[in-house]
Formats: C-alpha cells, sequence, structure tokens
C-alpha cells in the first residue's frame, strides 16, 4: 500500500518515496507469486493477495500493452531521440558519422533531440548545417557545462516554421534541462517540449564496497529529488501554453515513479495509447526500462506509437509518434 502511495508523493517533498516505488515492480511480482501458493494451497488468505493485485493492475497496464495502431494518413511524425552525443557506442571520444547520418536522414516533421551535439568548424559534425541543409529549421540549447566546443545540449528542428522558442528551465553544470518551440501548423500553433530530466551519474563509482552502497543510495536520492522539482517546474509552464502541446524526452523515470504517475494526471502517454511490447528504451544495462516517454495534450490524436531498435549505436532507443491536430 505504501509503495502505491508513494507514486503520488513528490521526492523533493519526502525522498524515501522514491525508494517505495523503486521497488514497485518486486513487489508486484511477489504479490503474484503469493496470490497462486494461496490458491495451490487453498489458503484464504488469496483473497488478500487478489485484492492486493488487482489495486495493481492498473499500474502493470503502464508497464506492457496490446494495442493496434490505425492509419497514420494526414498524421505528422515525431521522433524524440537521446543521441548520445554524436558518440559511437560504448565510447565518448569517437563521433559517429553513421548516427549523425541517420538523424539527418529521418524524416519526421519534429525531431526532439536530447544530448545533442554541433560543431560548426567541421563539416562531418556540423550537424545543425546538415539539418538545415536538408529543410529543417532548429532551435539548438546549449547547456553550461565545461566542454562548449562541440555546443552540447538539446534541440527541436522541424520542417514546420518556428514562431517561439524558449528555456523552460536548466540545471546548472549539466546536460539537463527543457526546453519548448512553438510551431506553426497549417491554420494551427501548437507547442513542443523537449526534456531531459536529471541523471542518476553512477559512473564514477568508489572502490570500496561500503562507499559504493552509500554513493547508490544518494545519486538516487538526489537525482529523484531534482527529477520531482524539474517535472513540476514543467507541469507550471505547460498550464500556461496557449496552444496544443507535446512533450518529448528523456525523463530518466519508469512508469512506476512520482515524475511519470504527475505528468499522465495531466496529459496522455503516447505508449499507454498506442504501444505495443513493453516500449522499453534503454539500449545499456539493465535493458528492461522504458525511461523516454511521449505526451501530448487532449487537443490531439494519436494514431501511432513505436520504438525502433533498429537503430542501436545511441544507449537510448529513438521513439516515434505520429500525431493528428483535428
Amino acid at each position: 500500500m505504501l509503495s502505491y502511495l508513494s507514486l503520488c508523493i513528490p521526492p523533493h517533498v519526502f525522498w524515501p518515496a522514491a525508494f517505495l516505488s523503486y521497488g514497485f515492480p518486486a513487489l508486484i511480482l511477489l504479490n503474484l507469486v503469493l496470490l497462486i501458493l494461496a490458491l495451490v494451497q487453498k489458503r484464504l488468505t488469496a483473497f488478500i493477495w487478489f485484492f492486493f493485485f488487482v489495486l495493481g493492475a492498473p499500474y502493470l497496464l503502464r508497464t506492457v500493452r496490446f494495442n493496434n495502431a490505425k492509419k497514420t494518413d494526414r498524421t505528422f511524425r515525431v521522433l524524440s531521440f537521446n543521441t548520445k552525443l554524436f558518440r559511437k557506442p560504448y565510447v565518448y571520444d569517437q563521433f559517429s558519422t553513421e548516427l549523425i547520418n541517420w538523424v539527418v536522414a529521418d524524416s519526421s516533421s519534429v525531431k526532439c533531440l536530447q544530448e545533442y551535439s554541433t560543431n560548426t568548424n567541421w563539416p562531418g559534425l556540423d550537424v545543425t548545417g546538415k539539418l538545415h541543409a536538408a529543410g529543417y529549421e532548429g532551435y539548438a540549447f546549449v547547456a553550461q557545462v565545461d566542454d562548449r566546443q562541440h555546443n552540447p545540449g538539446l534541440a527541436i528542428f522541424s520542417k514546420l516554421e518556428f514562431l517561439n522558442t524558449g528555456v523552460v528551465w536548466q540545471d546548472p553544470q549539466s546536460l539537463n534541462a527543457a526546453i519548448f518551440a512553438d510551431l506553426q501548423y497549417g491554420d494551427r500553433v501548437v507547442r513542443v517540449y523537449n526534456v531531459h530530466l536529471s541523471s542518476m551519474k553512477l559512473k564514477d563509482r568508489p572502490e570500496d564496497w561500503i562507499d559504493k552502497i552509500t554513493y547508490f543510495f544518494e545519486q538516487l536520492k538526489n537525482g529523484s529529488v531534482k527529477r520531482s522539482q524539474q517535472v513540476n517546474a514543467l507541469i507550471d509552464h505547460m498550464k500556461t501554453s496557449p496552444y496544443p502541446y507535446l512533450v518529448c524526452g528523456d525523463f530518466n523515470e519508469t512508469p512506476y515513479s512520482y515524475v511519470y504517475s504527475r505528468m499522465r494526471r495531466e496529459l496522455t502517454n503516447a505508449f499507454e495509447k498506442r504501444g505495443r511490447g513493453f516500449g522499453f528504451t534503454l539500449n545499456q544495462k539493465p535493458y528492461f526500462l522504458r525511461i523516454d516517454h511521449q505526451f501530448f495534450s487532449k487537443e490531439f490524436r494519436l494514431q501511432k506509437y513505436s520504438v525502433d531498435k533498429s537503430m542501436n549505436i545511441s544507449d537510448h532507443f529513438p521513439t516515434y509518434g505520429y500525431y493528428i491536430l483535428p
């Protein structure tokens, strides 16, 4: 019950709630095992475990879906992709020409790119220049980090006309931020948000195992608190939008979290509406996580949603949403 309730508690108000939510999948699985055992042994406790399983069923529907796609005629496609600064797989000191060319060649109407990088002085790495040549306008946010020669940050590119752009919030000395762009879509205007919430930053781990546990705990706690504050700032900004809006990005949060629960109270999640299977988006250990999401306001109709696992250079898989604005 505490685990269920934790999804409604902001970690920046009560941080232990985040750890209760992390254990959610294991608790659901344990509950299912206990239910089966109670049924096999014909115990009355089966009613208890069945009751808790029914309570958790709506959360399970966040995990796996069997939706069918609708026709994608007259839709505009939105790509959301963490491009890992266009580096090669498993390395950060070599750029991937294949990944750059893939992003440029992608024909989506709107592209939301997290961990974006470009350099106008090197033709092979001038991603912005390549996208402009392919017919895309763009807005790129440059993060306040030490290595600025490749302009790391976030970007929104589109073949639609840009009317307005801006920064919702930014996390100093990190790549994390939220940006938006207002785009002319026929005789309507739509707002697109591109979001990259705070990462766990678990790479610089100490050697001693006790220190490792402490470090891991602190990073989980700090990350959860930051993302809780960031998503609230995002939602406050969303509520001021005079236009229908989409929210895409790397949320660094699973469907069992305050951040995800808070977003889906305001908007519809694209995977839940039109996704199939589990929709995992993480292309590194532990793999079985969906932390990249697309959400949309009630004015839109979603026809199809997919995760492209054929593009496996980055540590995330790209996601696609096919939208209609009636």
